[in-house]
């Protein structure tokens, strides 16, 4: 785990105490990773500005995806062979799952090592894209309605403005899907209620 005393770390946006509460939140980033040798260091160093750890599932890449991760501060984790998005988020919430005791969440009986890992501990996790299309500078945006106690659940998205070129049916979907209680989206400005 990368230590709060970085002079580059925002305010303490990371290890988070609620008002409320006395507890504290260990944050991660979780970054599939394919192939994305180049993209990938910058998008781990700058995370790391916001969450106590970052995991990277490297997805069977046949370059140095996982030896730069590594060197970039990251814990990784090396599926088998290439599966796909899907399967290396789901390997990672397992494993997220799993340090805490958990079963494993993807269903496909993968197997968890030797038992539950701190290194893959964490509390609320953000998801990031490894080719740099997330911005790790909103991650505070997207934590704070978690760490407040205001959500569970928070999505942020770059397709909600209404210059986006999504159709409109699946535009009225996503906006109804924020308009629930307690749930968040991120736009280029900030959150939306």
């Amino acid at each position: 785990m990368h230590s709060g005393s970085d002079t580059n770390k925002k305010e303490d946006s990371s290890t988070h105490k609620s008002e409320s509460s006395t507890q504290t939140f260990t944050t991660c980033a979780l970054i599939p990773a394919y192939n994305e040798e180049l993209v990938l260091p910058s998008v781990i160093l700058r995370a790391r500005e916001f969450v106590d750890r970052v995991i990277v599932v490297d997805d069977g890449s046949t370059d140095r995806t996982a030896k730069v991760a590594e060197l970039a501060g990251a814990t990784v984790y090396r599926m088998p062979g290439n599966r796909g998005k899907a399967a290396a988020v789901m390997e990672g919430f397992s494993r997220i799952a799993a340090s805490f005791g958990s079963a494993s969440l993807s269903g496909s009986g993968s197997n968890l090592g030797s038992g539950p890992s701190s290194e893959f501990a964490c509390d609320a996790v953000i998801l990031l894209d490894a080719d740099g299309q997330h911005e790790p500078e909103q991650i505070p945006d997207l934590l704070e309605p978690i760490l407040d106690d205001e959500a569970d659940l928070v999505i942020g998205s770059r397709f909600l403005t209404k210059d986006s070129s999504i159709p409109a049916f699946i535009l009225e979907n996503r906006i109804s899907l924020i308009s629930y209680p307690n749930s968040y989206s991120i736009l280029s400005d900030g959150v939306q209620t």
